[in-house]
């Protein structure tokens, strides 16, 4: 591995994204994740000195991250809501909305110690 694809597996690993690596015909080598911006599969490969090419594009391991998965910060906000009768309590994210909730109004196993996003990538702040 080089160190532009170095970087952005490590960058996908610091935002908890899971990604794959697959190889083609001609060896060429690819990194592959789920962009919850696109909703679809998103592929990127070492190009020598240029950086990565993704979708046709050179780019930076950042500008890679910043294109699929989102840029800039979030905080989360404490939820409590009622659902059929029944009580949650947990966090959701200022950003996309995304809400992690446990049942019975109590925060216990609940964590509120995300240092992305899990939905939109963002930097908790």
């Amino acid at each position: 591995m080089t160190s532009a694809t170095d970087e952005l597996r490590r960058l996908l690993d610091e935002r908890g994204v899971e990604w794959w690596q697959s190889v083609n015909t001609l060896g060429c080598v690819f990194t592959r994740w789920q962009s919850p911006l696109f909703g679809d599969e998103v592929c990127a490969m070492e190009n020598g000195e240029e950086g990565l090419v993704l979708f046709d594009h050179f780019v930076t391991p950042e500008q890679a991250i910043d294109a699929t998965l989102g840029r800039g910060t979030c905080k989360l906000d404490f939820v409590a809501f009622t659902k059929d009768g029944v009580d949650f309590a947990g966090f959701r994210c200022d950003g996309c909305g995304f809400t992690q909730a446990v049942p019975g109004g109590s925060l216990w196993g609940v964590t509120r110690d995300w240092s992305y996003c899990p939905n939109c990538g963002r930097r908790v702040e």
